[in-house]
């Protein structure tokens, strides 16, 4: 068959479907060539291989490996295929940033086959290039989110508002990492890589740590479109897959419109249909991302959260007449509500916390990231909690795992290679190690850049990371080599 593009087909095909979807996918991770040559060009990490060949089969073309980066290369070459794309909303350098601010979400997927735009087709392309979805099944934590220009996700958040109108969005600012010593800055890429000129990839080494700094930064025109909380999660996902816990075998002339991996690893946290059914009531933790996405300039107390929450909880549920489960949803508990504010601040972003020192106790202050306050007054200041130089200091978890980093010389350790680790020195119970209390503590450290990662993977126990020992002097007032020599007194004596 030849590629869906430049055949002629009638306004009901469902083939409208396929391009929609395509398009979509193209627009987050593929690029076309118009001068010089035509060639439309997208990759994949080798997990994600059926993406690329749902795509091959549309448009055509040949999938190459490159087995040393397990990426996967599809290209195709053709003017008429490039010309017609085009046509359909693609844009040659679309990723440069005088363009990508004005590129928008194309007009043709407002179009109706049997009744339904072709909106959720592309969305669904364009999450499966470049989108992101991150759960828990235990705790009720979902959230997708799609990356992209300020107003191209404005226009798509739009479409799917219009589409699934009881959801709640909200769209933050994109991150990025860089590398600073003797004042050159260097962007960060996967496995920990610098850009250097006439020298290509660099790898940072333990030594690069300690001279030079990593730093996190705002994007200065990428942002990202959330949809977060198992409530507004289930309800996305149950449109962008219409509701089918089968849809990675659907087909339109025997060409798949779904990927399996991230289909898979959403129907995995939120359920099959019945059970997504079952928790379609918002429960209080459902609602809290996009409760911070509506909070006012200023800083709040935790029980002023848990106020504002219930409140929220309560209007949402009135909304789908549901207020009967009211009681049972609502939070009650203040020590589970901060722990839910922890995910918040340290894993999500969408909260920041300082605190104020009155005689000898702490008294923390929330705000939002998204509507900061226009300044912290000098009385309030951002601490991390890692304890004082002293005998206590090895019953401080966070500190238990700059100490495992220092005692590893700064091997780059997962997850379960700092969790063995705490088990072996057996200065809390194995029981006490709660998998979501340790990957809070990382996730804690990584926010104030004391760990970082080696790649941005999606799950947080799945990303290699290691110590950014020059920061250590700003929270310990001492270098890595001292504190290590500290850690290892206190630690086996």
């Amino acid at each position: 068959m030849p590629d869906i593009f430049t055949i002629n087909i009638s306004n009901s095909d469902l083939l409208w479907r396929v391009r929609a979807y395509v398009i979509g996918f193209l627009l987050a991770d593929g690029s076309i060539q118009a001068t010089n040559g035509y060639r439309v060009s997208a990759s994949q990490h080798i997990r994600d291989i059926d993406v690329l060949n749902n795509i091959q089969m549309a448009i055509g073309g040949k999938i190459s490996e490159s087995y040393e980066e397990n990426i996967c290369y599809l290209n195709v070459y053709g003017k008429d295929l490039v010309m017609k794309i085009q046509d359909f909303g693609m844009v040659e350098r679309h990723t440069k940033p005088d363009i990508a601010i004005n590129i928008l979400p194309p007009q043709f997927i407002n179009m109706t086959i049997n009744g339904q735009t072709l909106v959720r087709d592309f969305v669904r392309g364009y999450f499966e290039g470049d989108g992101c979805f991150h759960g828990n099944l235990s705790d009720r934590s979902s959230r997708f989110y799609l990356p992209g220009p300020e107003n191209f996700l404005l226009a798509l958040n739009l479409l799917i508002l219009n589409e699934i109108p009881d959801i709640t969005t909200f769209i933050t600012p994109e991150k990025y990492r860089i590398y600073r010593i003797d004042q050159k800055e260097f962007v960060v890429y996967g496995g920990l890589k610098i850009y250097l000129k006439d020298a290509g990839f660099y790898q940072l080494t333990d030594l690069d740590l300690e001279n030079g700094i990593i730093e996190t930064k705002e994007h200065p025109w990428l942002k990202r479109l959330h949809i977060a909380g198992s409530f507004n999660c289930i309800k996305f996902f149950n449109w962008l897959y219409c509701d089918n816990d089968f849809f990675d075998d659907f087909e339109i002339n025997k060409i798949h419109i779904c990927g399996q991996r991230k289909f898979n690893k959403c129907l995995n946290v939120l359920g099959n249909s019945q059970y997504r059914q079952k928790r379609i009531a918002p429960n209080w933790s459902d609602l809290l991302p996009e409760i911070t996405s509506l909070l006012k300039p200023v800083f709040y107390t935790t029980e002023q959260l848990m106020m504002i929450t219930n409140q929220y909880l309560f209007n949402k549920l009135e909304s789908l007449n549901q207020l009967f489960l009211y009681e049972e949803n609502r939070v009650e508990n203040p020590d589970i509500f901060r722990y839910r504010l922890k995910y918040l601040e340290f894993q999500d972003g969408l909260l920041d916390r300082v605190q104020e020192r009155i005689g000898r106790s702490n008294f923390n202050y929330y705000f939002s990231t998204i509507n900061p306050p226009p300044e912290i007054p000098s009385n309030l200041r951002r601490k991390i909690e890692l304890l004082d130089r002293n005998e206590n200091l090895k019953f401080n978890l966070k500190n238990l795992i700059v100490f495992i980093f220092l005692l590893n010389d700064n091997e780059f350790l997962a997850y379960k290679q700092i969790l063995d680790h705490l088990i072996q020195m057996k200065v809390f119970k194995e029981s006490t190690l709660r998998q979501n209390r340790v990957l809070l503590d990382i996730a804690e450290l990584k926010s104030f850049e004391i760990l970082v990662s080696y790649d941005e993977k999606e799950n947080l126990e799945d990303q290699c990371l290691a110590l950014n020992k020059s920061i250590i002097p700003k929270y310990y007032r001492i270098n890595s080599f001292k504190l290590r020599e500290l850690m290892e007194y206190y630690f086996f004596n």
